[in-house]
């Protein structure tokens, strides 16, 4: 999650990451201070960790699982940040 974050943020459609991570539990309570389109509820799933194996997914849809989404992100910025600002 942080790669995802991270190059986003470089691109100008984020603002700058925090130098340091904060407590999960600090994470809401920042959440809270700064209003804006995102819910504490659909904010939690990306600030916790997951994985998740989805090698039967892709293989069960009989596609690649392609370049990821990091590889996509320079070419959708502008459109991005039209979203954000």
């Amino acid at each position: 999650m942080g790669d995802l974050l991270a190059e986003p943020a470089a691109l100008g459609v984020l603002p700058p990451r925090p130098d340091a991570d904060w407590p999960l539990p600090v994470r809401p309570e920042r959440l809270r201070a700064v209003p804006g389109r995102v819910s504490e509820r659909r904010f939690r799933p990306a600030a916790e960790d997951h994985w998740y194996l989805t090698e039967d997914v892709w293989t069960s849809a009989g596609l690649p699982p392609g370049p990821g989404p990091l590889s996509r992100l320079t070419e959708s910025a502008g459109w991005d940040r039209g979203l954000v600002g």
